[in-house]
């Protein structure tokens, strides 16, 4: 009875699961297989501003893959999470489907609105463990600077306090620059980063924090406008950052993926890069803000297209291959410093 029943809901979840997403390729560099600087492309999807469950689908800012229940999780700057079951053929990318999206909510169970669903980030709270059922979700938000748990299906599960400079929105460059960056650390827990320096603070770095208030010194990637829009903890204890940068106009936009060794005893920490995609250079990219590791050394990345007609929510899967190995591959952008980027 009971394994009858199981059966059915997860046909009526496949049933109304929908594909929302088609292939496209970023450059010629970045074709299935292709290596590009230190990185091998698997696949790339724009995925269709789909309504799913009354939600519609886009501004998609923080991802997390959830091993247990093969779902990659992908929460919007509109308070909301969306469920999505990416399909894999042969090591790419072909295809993702929607299967449920839900509402970020209060201790109150009310859905956040406003300043206060600004959802930025996004991690699994606790490593995978052969269960299903028992995911619990770690958020943090923009316009109201905070961390807090949920379920899968967005209710209200906590909060985890932060270091109470912080929790203080006039800490921040300004209140659209907060924690822009979260991952969960098997030593360190939770670390978090601001966008962009804090306020009155030097213009090229952002600290990452811990909840339990230890703090290191990232260096940014030395061009205009250089943010931390995530990160990503590896295998090994390092962490996989993602940074974005912009010229006039918002043009060249450049997103470039970085390495942060552990254990973080470097004053400021050791950052290498493993690769730089500039949209002056024939990369059609968007705006990435979401970074998930996937399985070994292969990532997703998510765009948020700000529901805006004129850009995209691109989902890339991709590999790290090697960190450090940018100039000696392919030339940077202009204005890149590879001997500060390195160190």
């Amino acid at each position: 009875m009971v394994g009858a029943l199981v059966l059915a809901l997860a046909a009526a979840v496949g049933a109304r699961a929908e594909e929302v997403g088609r292939p496209v390729v970023l450059s010629p560099h970045a074709t299935p297989g292709a290596r590009f600087m230190g990185i091998r492309f698997h696949g790339a999807l724009a995925l269709a501003p789909r309504v799913v469950d009354g939600i519609t689908l886009g501004g998609l800012s923080g991802l997390a893959w959830d091993e247990d229940e093969g779902l990659l999780y992908a929460v919007s700057d509109r308070g909301s999470i969306f469920h999505l079951r990416p399909r894999i053929e042969d090591g790419t990318l072909v295809g993702v489907e929607a299967v449920a999206a839900h509402r970020l909510r209060d201790q109150r169970g009310r859905a956040l609105r406003g300043r206060a669903a600004d959802a930025e980030a996004l991690a699994m709270r606790d490593p995978p463990n052969g269960k299903r059922g028992d995911s619990r979700l770690v958020v943090s938000y923009e316009g109201f600077p905070r961390v807090t748990e949920h379920f899968p299906d967005g209710r209200y599960r906590g909060v985890r306090p932060l270091p109470a400079h912080l929790g203080h929105p006039g800490a921040y460059a300004s209140g659209n620059q907060a924690l822009e960056a979260m991952t969960m650390h098997p030593r360190m827990g939770t670390l978090v980063a601001p966008e962009r320096p804090l306020a009155g603070e030097s213009a090229d770095v952002v600290p990452i924090t811990s909840l339990a208030g230890e703090e290191w010194t990232y260096r940014l990637f030395p061009y205009a406008n250089a943010s931390l829009v995530d990160m990503a903890t590896l295998a090994d204890g390092s962490l996989l950052t993602l940074e974005r940068a912009y010229g006039p106009l918002y043009f060249p936009l450049v997103i470039s993926l970085r390495h942060v060794a552990w254990p973080f005893d470097a004053k400021p920490l050791r950052v290498d890069t493993y690769a730089v995609l500039d949209s002056s250079r024939g990369f059609d990219i968007d705006n990435f803000e979401g970074v998930a590791l996937h399985r070994d050394n292969h990532v997703f990345l998510v765009s948020d297209d700000n529901f805006h007609p004129l850009q995209r929510t691109l989902l890339v899967y991709l590999e790290l291959v090697q960190a450090g190995a940018v100039e000696s591959i392919f030339d940077v952008p202009d204005g890149f410093d590879a001997e500060t980027a390195e160190h």
